[in-house]
């Protein structure tokens, strides 16, 4: 993790999709549990307050976030998305917290496309993030730039601003 002298990660860049899928784990006392699908895969479309409580919950300041969001899509409800929050904000810090994690990028992380060291505005890597409670298991599909972290300090440009310039791009 990039530690500044504030112990905080700096984002640079943060362009995602997030896609969510959750199943209802039932025992049914013998053989193997079913999982029922509570929530089919699903993306998530956040408002910048959402966005930015979950990368201060990371612990994380960024100066620019783009989320991805297909139109035609299905987009997890406010319902939904109070069912899922934890396990999104699980998966968007152990990402931020392991970006410079070599070993976790090599086992953790498919790269879809990779990235050309002469463009930083290239590649495109695939994080999944399963959190299973017994009752629920929950995964997290993060889809990521993987020029994610910036090597100068990032100034709020509003007082107590934890993410400068959000955006959502409709596709």
């Amino acid at each position: 993790m990039e530690m500044t002298p504030y112990d905080y990660t700096l984002i640079a860049n943060l362009n995602l999709t997030i896609r969510v899928e959750r199943f209802r784990i039932m025992d049914p006392g013998f053989g193997e549990p079913l999982a029922l699908t509570d929530i089919p895969y699903t993306q998530v479309q956040l408002t910048e307050d959402d966005m930015a409580a979950l990368i201060l919950g990371a612990n994380a300041m960024a100066e620019n976030v783009t989320l991805y969001v297909k139109a035609k899509a299905p987009v997890l409800s406010a319902d939904q998305l109070v069912a899922v929050h934890a396990a999104l904000q699980q998966a968007l810090t152990t990402l931020l917290d392991h970006l410079p994690d070599t070993a976790f990028q090599r086992d953790h992380v498919q790269v879809l496309h990779p990235a050309d060291p002469e463009n930083r505005a290239s590649g495109l890597n695939s994080y999944v993030h399963v959190v299973d409670d017994g009752a629920f298991q929950t995964k997290i599909y993060l889809t990521y730039m993987p020029t994610i972290l910036s090597s100068i300090r990032i100034f709020p440009i509003r007082p107590g601003a934890v993410i400068n310039d959000y955006s959502i791009l409709t596709y």
